[in-house]
């Protein structure tokens, strides 16, 4: 036998749905310790956290969503200096 909740109608009632959480960019950047044309611009590069457009408005998912994106983000002391060896060896090539 199953306990049912009953509205004041007489309806069984259902169960309340997980408010879902939006952040605008403003929110997202101080979330993340970045600034708000960061998170533009990697919007642009396609390197950002997730995020969701309504029309001409952004909006990022919640913390889960940051909890994915952070980890993508790491960085080791080596990977720092391989990409500064690679970016001499870039100039160093188009100059000469």
């Amino acid at each position: 036998m199953t306990s049912q909740h009953f509205a004041a109608g007489g309806l069984p009632q259902r169960p309340a749905a997980p408010a879902i959480v939006l952040l605008t960019p403003k929110e997202a950047a101080g979330l993340l310790k970045v600034s708000t044309s960061w998170l533009a611009k990697a919007r642009m590069r396609g390197d950002g956290p997730p995020y969701i457009r309504f029309g001409r408005a952004i909006r990022y998912g919640a913390a889960g969503d940051f909890e994915t994106f952070l980890p993508r983000t790491k960085r080791s002391p080596s990977d720092v200096a391989r990409y500064k060896r690679l970016e001499r060896s870039k100039v160093s090539l188009r100059t000469a």
